[in-house]
């Protein structure tokens, strides 16, 4: 059984150190389930004579975006995609949060503004949320980037078109957020990501803390609740959520394309998701 995982485009240097031991914990885990795993370019032809591709390592899409979305939307006569093409071109617009928000997902407050914000769509969302600090965020992003945390009188940041605006949820300033992780539908794991003192992104770049941890009954169920309502079929998935005002978990991102999965801090040590994208490929 003989897998691509897609790798970074090329020449995306931001984290050219991380991707070959991300690479090389998937390709041992795989490879004791019986699944051979080579690295292909998401930006090439996938070369003939694989049964399937991952999408784990497409590292830089979000700046080639209608590139990404093309061979995604292509994507027709070669070997499955995992996730399927749909769910992908699905997940890499953030937009999607507001669509599983009118579903009945527990997910945290997102107003869609098309094109550059304005202060009267700042004040709005104050408004609608009650809250006075607010985080805007690129609807097509990755790690955090283009991200901001904007208080009343705080400048827009230059350059924003199409954003997300969200209330800031003060439990990424203490309890920080916690990812959850399902494999071919199956909860694995759970990590805590706790932010540097000073600042609100998560991301080990910005000196973000990761530690395993025991998730709550509560926040698997609001997970649950959240892949109910996604598209399908998921074969891995990372479900990022925070406490809220209230104490509820709610989604802030449902990763699906090529999330970190921290399978070194999974009981198993990844066994679960290799099975799962064994079943996937059809072994």
């Amino acid at each position: 059984m003989r897998l691509a995982i897609l790798s970074p485009t090329p020449g995306y240097d931001l984290y050219a150190d991380v991707w070959p031991q991300s690479f090389e914990r998937y390709r041992q885990v795989l490879t004791e389930a019986g699944v051979t795993a080579e690295q292909a370019p998401w930006t090439a032809p996938l070369p003939e004579g694989f049964d399937a591709a991952l999408g784990l390592g497409a590292w830089g899409y979000h700046l080639q975006p209608q590139a990404w979305l093309d061979i995604l939307n292509g994507w027709k006569n070669g070997p499955p995609l995992l996730n399927a093409p749909s769910v992908m071109a699905w997940n890499t617009r953030k937009t999607y949060l507001a669509e599983l928000a009118g579903r009945g997902a527990p997910v945290v407050p997102t107003l869609t503004v098309a094109g550059a914000p304005s202060d009267a769509d700042l004040e709005r969302a104050r408004q609608d949320f009650g809250s006075e600090i607010l985080v805007v965020k690129p609807d097509i992003a990755a790690s955090g980037q283009g991200a901001s945390k904007l208080r009343p009188g705080d400048p827009i940041p230059t350059g924003l078109e199409d954003v997300l605006v969200q209330p800031f949820m003060d439990a990424v300033s203490g309890e920080g957020e916690l990812s959850l992780f399902y494999f071919g539908g199956q909860f694995s794991h759970a990590v805590r990501k706790v932010a540097a003192k000073g600042d609100f992104r998560v991301q080990a770049e910005y000196g973000g803390a990761q530690t395993p941890t025991t998730a709550p009954i509560e926040a698997l169920e609001a997970a649950r609740a959240v892949l109910a309502t996604a598209p399908s079929p998921i074969a891995y998935a990372r479900v990022d959520m925070v406490r809220g005002p209230d104490g509820r978990f709610l989604l802030m991102e449902l990763e699906l394309i090529e999330p970190e999965l921290y399978l070194g801090m999974a009981p198993d040590g990844g066994r679960l998701f290799a099975e799962a994208i064994r079943e996937a490929i059809g072994g």
